[in-house]
């Protein structure tokens, strides 16, 4: 199904003349998972959006000649705050626990690096030796801007910071070895290999970093995708990868891009404390459906508008609340988080003993639909035990 969709667009592409670069198309989510089946996706269920906990439906006696039957009165909310009034748990109980589960332990693992600094792995490359096996520059400072209305509204980011850009690509010459490899009568999955080729050229990997705001912004990230060395298979469709040993993970990417960035400032890594990584336009199915359970449960449903409050929610990893604090953990439990508590458990000699202390949602930007997110990993000192 994948493949023929992407033919579709391709074919199309050539009419106008240009070639688009292809963002990866999503699976639908699958059937609920059970906890014994870790890694499957759990949607959540569309429920009657008028419904609410506590509320009944008394048998409506049948209507008499004349008169009309009026609609049951439904409850009031006893007291209750609105968020507790409108909570919903449906989606919640149906997530795989291995979120919550797994977020906690990563967590627990990041803030214990001070205690256990041998429990870091970084593939530490130069940009000169990460170039063997990628396309990746470094561009000027001056010249780049990005914005976030995240980084707006909950970090104080403006239109005049100025940000250093990081992108990967990879090269022709492994494209050509790739593509040579899983070809079959010139196609690749029935695509010619030309209009393949110039899927793999578009970036892997863009990474943004402002010393001055002291975060890294991440629109782009496509490695498990587009890694020409990555194997990668949905349903029957098929890719072998060149090889995986050779493949950099994204830690460690990112990380050349953030080193790469405070060494043009003339600084050293340890004279700039990260304090937030912004994952920009999240696409992938088992975080949305993390957040979308996690913000169900507490009755939170975020608005589009930018001057009000509603438009986003802080999870913190300390909140009083039970349930905020367990949404806090089942993030930490989704691919968008894990990677950068890896990231920070790998490098604390270079990023000191930092922790992530708060996921802060918003509504992705630009999305008419308002099905994916933008999020905040806030992150800050480990402290003194």
């Amino acid at each position: 199904m994948r493949s023929a969709i992407i033919l579709v667009l391709l074919l199309s592409s050539l009419a106008s003349g240009r070639i688009p670069i292809l963002r990866p198309i999503r699976p639908s989510p699958d059937a609920p998972s059970t906890p014994d089946s870790p890694g499957s996706n759990v949607p959540g269920q569309q429920n009657n959006p008028h419904w609410q906990p506590g509320q009944s439906t008394p048998d409506v006696p049948a209507a008499q000649p004349g008169r009309f039957t009026e609609e049951p009165q439904k409850p009031a909310c006893n007291g209750k705050k609105r968020m507790e009034c409108v909570a919903d748990s449906s989606k919640w109980d149906q997530l795989d626990p291995r979120f919550r589960r797994d977020g906690a332990a990563e967590i627990a693992r990041l803030d214990r690096i001070k205690q256990n600094p041998g429990d870091a792995a970084p593939e530490k490359l130069s940009l000169d030796d990460f170039n063997d096996r990628y396309d990746a520059w470094i561009d000027d400072a001056a010249k780049q801007e990005f914005d976030s209305t995240i980084g707006h509204r909950l970090l104080g980011h403006n239109k005049d910071d100025k940000w250093t850009k990081f992108t990967v690509e990879n090269r022709d010459d492994k494209i050509d070895e790739l593509l040579s490899r899983n070809q079959v009568e010139g196609k690749v999955n029935g695509i010619p290999i030309s209009m393949m080729k110039e899927t793999f050229r578009s970036s892997l990997l863009e990474t943004y970093t402002s010393i001055e705001r002291k975060s890294i912004a991440i629109p782009r990230s496509y490695n498990n995708d587009l890694d020409v060395y990555r194997g990668w298979t949905e349903g029957m469709t098929r890719r072998q990868g060149l090889d995986e040993t050779q493949s950099v993970r994204w830690t460690d990417e990112v990380m050349i891009g953030w080193k790469g960035a405070i060494d043009k400032a003339g600084k050293q890594p340890q004279d700039v404390e990260l304090e937030s990584v912004l994952r920009v336009g999240i696409v992938t199915d088992d975080t949305n459906d993390v957040i979308n359970a996690a913000l169900a449960r507490i009755g939170r449903k975020l608005d589009d508008n930018n001057d009000s409050d509603a438009d986003f929610f802080k999870f913190q990893k300390n909140d009083p609340d039970p349930n905020t604090k367990e949404g806090f953990e089942a993030i930490a439990g989704t691919i968008h988080a894990r990677r950068v508590a890896q990231m920070l458990r790998d490098y604390h000699d270079d990023l000191g003993d930092r922790t992530i202390t708060g996921f802060w949602i918003r509504k992705s930007s630009g999305d008419i639909e308002s099905k994916y997110f933008d999020m905040v990993v806030k992150i800050d000192k480990i402290p003194d035990a």
